[in-house]
């Protein structure tokens, strides 16, 4: 009797786990679109705050938004019709030989990235206002991804945000402190030689030297997630990342598309 009653035990609790096991396989599945959605809106709010927009009115400021390529290869710009495809199967392309390109040096844990990488431009009465690049990569804890709006001049820092960030509340975490990132605004990326000059140390910037115009304060107590996202958004903005686009924009003051 006692085999038999550990049997109807062992079979309940098989069955319970199968049932509460589908439960939750359906409810992600049903939800998952409506996670996407969210996340979506999330990307779209953060380029709008990166870019110093109204994010109370996003589906208006979004019809002053082209969507473009760069493609890191050719160092050509193209018209991007859907980039939800881009975020939702980042890390299959970012990993794919044939969607990606290897990085040697400049972006910590990370192997290759897309080869090519959506972008937005942003216009007003016709004429380009700025643009708002994505920009990922490590701190102490996450990967952390965000964006960077830079001004028409290719060279003039408009704003930065992160929309995913895992590191520590309060001291890393303070990387969305508007505080912190307010810092960031009117910061040069280039000198006049067109050189990276753009840095985050320790300390604050001497506004009395040459270099106070490239310089931001670093995050006080998270010295490793400062030293990140100093590498990253360096890489980022170098000729490894987006730094062909930001000087053909300084140069031409339009982007690089292809023209029929």
């Amino acid at each position: 009797m006692q085999q038999e009653s550990n049997k109807k035990i062992f079979l309940t609790a098989l069955i319970l786990a199968l049932f509460f096991s589908f439960v939750v396989s359906l409810a992600a599945v049903l939800l998952k679109p409506i996670q996407q959605k969210n996340e979506e809106l999330e990307r779209n709010k953060n380029v709008l705050l990166a870019a110093g927009k109204n994010i109370n009115n996003l589906d208006e400021e979004f019809k002053k938004i082209k969507i473009f390529y760069f493609d890191l290869k050719s160092k050509r710009v193209e018209i991007a019709d859907d980039v939800s495809k881009y975020f939702k199967n980042f890390k299959k392309i970012s990993e794919n030989p044939q969607t990606s390109i290897k990085v040697e040096e400049g972006l910590e844990g990370f192997k290759s990235i897309p080869a090519k990488i959506p972008f937005y431009a942003f216009y007003e009465n016709g004429n380009l206002d700025c643009i708002v690049l994505p920009i990922y990569g490590n701190g102490l804890w996450s990967t952390m991804y965000g964006f960077i709006a830079i001004e028409k001049d290719g060279n003039t820092i408009k704003g930065l945000t992160f929309y995913d960030q895992k590191e520590t509340p309060g001291l890393g975490g303070e990387v969305d402190n508007p505080k912190w990132k307010s810092l960031w605004k009117s910061k040069k990326i280039f000198d006049k030689n067109g050189n990276l000059k753009i840095e985050v140390i320790k300390g604050n910037p001497d506004k009395n030297s040459e270099n106070w115009q490239y310089q931001i304060d670093g995050l006080s107590g998270a010295t490793m997630t400062t030293n990140g996202v100093n590498s990253f958004v360096r890489f980022w903005l170098s000729d490894k990342g987006f730094g062909y686009l930001l000087k053909y924009l300084n140069e031409h003051k339009e982007l690089p598309i292809e023209k029929n």
